[in-house]
This record gives structure tokens, sequence and C-alpha cells, in this order.
């Protein structure tokens, strides 16, 4: 299996942020017995959506960058609740430092 510094290395390389590669692999290694650097690489890159403040601002940020044009109604969606059924779903994030988070989508 690889390594943890070999997985970072090598997705720091190709300009991936550290901390999101340290939280990723720390999650999900136990899947990865025997799978190479490069594999592991491509399933992060599947589930990894950035760095957000908060996941209710992933979860707003999903609708608004998918074309919804929820206008004045914006105002009135609880957008923790949305993050909620989104975190049911197997949505998952890892702190990044300054109280931001790193967003996740199960694969």
């Amino acid at each position: 299996m690889a390594t943890l510094e070999e997985v970072v290395e090598a997705g720091s390389a190709e300009g991936h942020d550290e901390g999101a590669l340290e939280a990723y692999y720390d999650n999900n290694s136990h899947y990865y017995a025997g799978e190479s650097v490069e594999d592991i690489l491509s399933s992060f890159e599947d589930a990894y959506r950035g760095e957000y403040d908060s996941g209710e601002d992933y979860a707003e940020e999903m609708y608004v960058s998918g074309g919804f044009d929820l206008g004045e109604l914006s105002s009135y969606i609880d957008w923790g609740r949305v993050w909620h059924d989104m975190e049911c779903e197997g949505t998952w994030t890892e702190p990044a430092g300054g109280g931001a988070v790193h967003v996740f989508i199960c694969i």
C-alpha cells in the first residue's frame, strides 16, 4: 500500500493541497490496501470538492453554481439542513485550518 508520505509528495507535485491529501488518506486508507499512489490520487481527485468556509457554504455553492436561480428564495433556505442531508448521503468534511473545511464526496 502506498504510504501517506508517498501520496502527499506525489499529490503536492501535482498541485493538490497537502492538508486535503492527508485528510483523505487518513479517512480512506483502509480502502486502498495494495493500491498505487496513482490510484489513490485518482480517487482523491474524484472525491475532493475544495476548501470552503463551512459545509453550509458548500451546499449553497452547489445550488448556485448548478444553475438554480433561487433569487430571493435563497434567504429562506436553511443551508444547514441542506448540508445535513448532504452529509447523510455521504458528503463529509475535515478541518482545513482557519475555520475552513475540506469537502469530500463519497465515491
